[in-house]
């Protein structure tokens, strides 16, 4: 699922460089061309380091976009929430993943106004072309990494329908930054749950107070 927004988004540049300090400089250089979308662009703030999925810059305003291999079947972020109102358990992995990247660029480029997004399966689409999945087929690297080979056509006119949902989740942001996504809240605070430890990736779970890797 990783290679279809690419076809849903029309991507500028895609970041390919290993070195850490030329990644983190790439994105500032094609800002400078104006408005740009870029795939796995690299940001880093003290001892925080992420690649982000999906970048687009549309003037003043940066939207993260987070993509996942989980399905939806809400209409917004509220459907993310417990009866209580509080963040689902199901969704706190996905949700801390991209609040931690939202929080890396917002320190690195306090400029912009960052908003934060998950880019899931939709579950009310209904594919109209058969054999979508067989479209992008998974090739291991030498280097253990993954590639996409894309087989034959697959503009949007070909794909059909689309079949992922984008959904802001600013607003359940807010409440993990400010400890108010569960009704218990942790005895540390998420942001200084993040700046203690030194991240190489930006994909994270913070369970019952720890973080983990993922």
């Amino acid at each position: 699922m990783g290679h279809l927004p690419s076809v849903i988004i029309p991507v500028e540049f895609q970041s390919m460089k290993r070195d850490m300090i030329c990644l983190c400089n790439e994105p500032v250089s094609c800002w400078s061309k104006g408005d740009v979308t870029i795939f796995e662009g690299a940001f880093r703030y003290k001892n925080l380091f992420i690649r982000a999925d999906i970048i687009e810059k549309k003037g003043n305003q940066i939207n993260l976009i987070e993509v996942k291999a989980k399905s939806f079947g809400g209409n917004d972020s509220t459907d993310m929430l417990s009866k209580k109102g509080f963040l689902d358990t199901g969704w706190e992995e996905y949700v801390y993943d991209v609040a931690f990247q939202k929080y890396v660029i917002t320190q690195t480029h306090p400029e912009f106004d960052v908003r934060a997004h998950l880019m899931l399966a939709d579950k009310n689409a209904v594919a109209t072309v058969n054999g979508l999945n067989q479209k992008f087929l998974l090739k291991p690297l030498e280097n253990g990494r993954t590639a996409v080979v894309i087989a034959g056509d697959v503009t949007k006119e070909v794909l059909g329908k689309e079949v992922l949902i984008r959904i802001n989740v600013d607003d359940i942001i807010e409440r993990v930054y400010d400890g108010k996504d569960k009704q218990i809240p942790d005895p540390v605070s998420f942001i200084d749950r993040i700046s203690i430890t030194t991240f190489s990736s930006g994909q994270i779970s913070l369970k019952k107070g720890e973080i983990e890797l993922t």
